[in-house]
């Protein structure tokens, strides 16, 4: 979702057109001109980038927190939440039209019914005031949706059979203390390596990472390839917990059940 906003002044006439208010139109943001085309019917097919215009402020800085709400379901999903079914991921790019550094933010919805859905985006500031606002219908269709990839043909990055059932045992034991709907019963390591985290300032080691697709089934027989995080923490001496411990979740990419 890119931020068009600018200490002073207006990016552009389109900008201060459309200020307080939260557009939505196709594809990537790396491709938007200048003036995208907004449009407000989707599929869930559709890549949808999100462009906000806020009201410059005295010091250039854009702090605000979120929600997306769908149907008119309360308290809907917040941004900045460690848990997605509907996964809005959150890119801010400069003060300009300029995206080279910016992603792009896709919509996935796994527990809609199929049909047309109203989708509303609401921001608000640190005084939890409304600073900007849009919403769009979303269409979720049926059969032609249905997946064709099998979880057992994501290529692996490196084998380890006792981490991969240890990441099972651990998303499935927070999945119960939180109430998620889903089970998951497979595992497969996509990263080629651990991934060291250290200490910023003192260069210390913290932990070391290492990144995963989960297989998941929800209660309506559907089921979704994961990609979540899980970490060991340093101990000391060169040595890592043998305790994995859930870490992050991203992207579900619908798979067959298998």
């Amino acid at each position: 979702m890119p931020v068009f906003s600018q200490k002073d002044s207006y990016v552009s006439d389109f900008h201060k057109a459309h200020e307080g208010q939260i557009l939505f139109c196709k594809g990537s943001i790396k491709d938007l001109p200048p003036e995208p085309v907004i449009i407000d019917a989707f599929n869930t097919k559709d890549e949808i980038t999100a462009c906000v215009f806020l009201k410059p402020n005295d010091d250039g800085s854009v702090k605000f927190k979120g929600k997306i709400v769908v149907d008119g379901a309360e308290p809907g999903f917040e941004i900045e939440n460690q848990k997605y079914k509907f996964a809005f991921v959150l890119y801010i790019t400069s003060n300009n039209f300029s995206t080279e550094s910016a992603g792009f933010n896709n919509f996935i919805l796994f527990d809609m019914k199929d049909g047309k859905h109203n989708v509303v985006v609401e921001l608000w500031n640190e005084k939890k005031e409304t600073i900007a606002k849009g919403e769009f219908s979303l269409e979720k269709g049926g059969a032609s949706e249905k997946p064709t990839k099998k979880f057992s043909s994501i290529k692996a990055g490196m084998v380890n059979t006792t981490i991969e059932q240890q990441a099972v045992k651990a998303i499935n034991t927070k999945a119960a203390n939180e109430n998620w709907t889903e089970k998951y019963t497979k595992a497969k390591i996509v990263s080629t390596n651990w991934e060291i985290e250290k200490n910023e300032i003192t260069g210390a080691i913290i932990c070391r990472k290492i990144y995963m697709k989960l297989l998941g089934q929800w209660p309506d027989g559907k089921c979704n390839a994961v990609d979540m995080g899980f970490r060991q923490d340093y101990v000391g001496g060169g040595k890592y917990s043998s305790t994995l411990i859930y870490n992050s979740i991203g992207d579900m990419t619908p798979v067959i059940c298998e």
